[in-house]
Parts: C-alpha cells; structure tokens; sequence
C-alpha cells in the first residue's frame, strides 16, 4: 500500500501486511516525532473531546449509521487537541489504505487477520489515537478480527475517561519506556493526561520491568523529566542532551539486548 503523509504536521504512515504464527496481520505504522511541525503537536497540551468514529466521514461513506452502536463512547472523554488535529489529516486514507489490505469482502484470501497500531514518539500517540477508529471500523467488517496497540516512546494522549474507554475494547496494549527518556511522562499528569496502556519499562541494557505501583509511576515520570529541565543552558554549563533515550536506535539497541538475555 502507498504511504501516507500530512506536511501540515509532518504525519507520516503505512499500512503493510504480514504473517504471524499462521494469522495474517495488518501493521498500522507511525512515524515518531521529526522536525518542528511535529514538535508543534507534541508540545500543545490542551485538550479537546474526543471524536466519536461514527461520526467521521469514512464512517458514513461506508456503513449506514448502526441501529445499536457496537462501542459505547465515553461521555466526557477529552484527548490531546494537537494529536487529534494531527490524525484528522490521515485517518481516512489510512482507513481506505487498510480496506485495500483486507479486500472488500474483510476477509484476506479468506484467512484470519488481526491489525497491529503501531508507532515511535508522536506515532505512539497517534496509533494510539487511531485505535479507536480502526476497532470501530474492524467491528463492522470483521468482527472476528482483532486489534493491538504496540508503542514506543509515547507521551500520554488523553485523560481518564479516555483511559477507560481505551480499556473497555479489552485488546492488547503495550507501551515501552526507556529510561532516561522523558516524553513518555509528558504531558504532565497534573495536567490530567493518564496512559491508557501499562508501561513497560525498559533499561539500555535490555532489563525489562512492568510499572507496578503509583509510586513507582509518579518517581518515574519525575526522574524522566529531570533531563528536560536541565537541558537548558546555564551560564557556561553545557545542557544535558535528553534526546539521546528518545531515539528509535536506542530504544531498538536496548531491545535486542532483552532478547539477547532470553
């Protein structure tokens, strides 16, 4: 399938298909964070409603409006404006990139199919985001199919009722954390953004720790964003370059170190 892209916010995606332990999956990629446009997404912490799928344009053009909906949306759910404004330039070529995937019969050569949102740093957040969409659409085409969430590096997307929302669809949601890198604790979280998935954390040297307590989460988020504060100069010191654990290579590197140890 071809790629797509948004310049408005440098939103770049694919959709490509794949075999995994005699299921076929559709992999929904995300590019993370590059340049300034992307940067203008990432750091505009106010939040907005969060879109109901059915009311999308791609929704409409494809299913009449259902008698019942399949998904109850979550009164009151808000999410991070400049995510959303950034996934409303690609959500329906994405959602027509994964009909050309799954043909229109929803089926691939008549095999079992799950999709696969994945992405790095903002793609985190805006496979994040998409899920939402691509559940809905997966329930109307193919209920049997299922859908899952893999990020890497992703600031956190929306608040609890978003949280809850997330996790009443009941898929599989794994987000890695590598220490030392601070946007997975932005936005803050007094300023009511919560992950909706569990944090996997993960050091350099490939140990692998899920997030188990409040405490744990709160030191943590502290401790990630340490290096943000200190990487403005001061006086003659050279800032701290906390961009390094945010890179894909590094968060790859510290991966194939986990497997390694397996």
């Amino acid at each position: 399938a071809a790629p797509v892209y948004a310049e408005a916010y440098n939103v770049f995606a694919c959709v490509a298909t794949g075999v995994l332990n005699g299921r076929r999956v559709v992999l929904v990629l995300f590019r993370g964070t590059k340049g300034i446009n992307d940067l203008r997404a990432d750091l505009r912490t106010a939040m907005t409603e969060l879109e109901d799928p059915i009311e999308d344009e791609w929704y409409w053009q494809r299913f009449a409006p259902p008698a019942k909906r399949r998904i109850g949306l979550v009164q009151g759910a808000f999410v991070h404006k400049g995510f959303q404004e950034a996934l409303a330039l690609v959500k329906d070529d994405i959602i027509s990139q994964l009909e050309f995937a799954i043909g229109p019969s929803g089926n691939i050569d008549g095999e079992p199919w799950d999709v696969w949102m994945v992405g790095h740093s903002l793609g985190g957040a805006l496979a994040t985001l998409m899920a939402v969409k691509v559940y809905e659409w997966v329930q109307a085409v193919n209920s049997e199919a299922s859908v899952s969430i893999f990020t890497a590096a992703s600031p956190r997307v929306g608040d609890k009722a978003f949280k809850r929302h997330l996790q009443s669809f009941g898929i599989e949601h794994i987000r890695l954390a590598l220490r030392g890198d601070p946007i997975p604790a932005m936005p803050p979280r007094f300023s009511g953004f919560r992950h909706a998935g569990p944090t996997v954390r993960l050091t350099p040297s490939g140990h692998i720790s899920k997030q188990s307590t409040w405490l744990v989460a709160s030191l943590g988020s502290f401790l990630s964003t340490l290096p943000m504060v200190l990487a403005f100069p001061i006086g003659k010191y050279k800032p701290w370059d906390w961009t390094k654990a945010h890179k894909t290579s590094e968060y790859l590197s510290a991966l194939k170190q986990a497997y390694d140890k397996e």
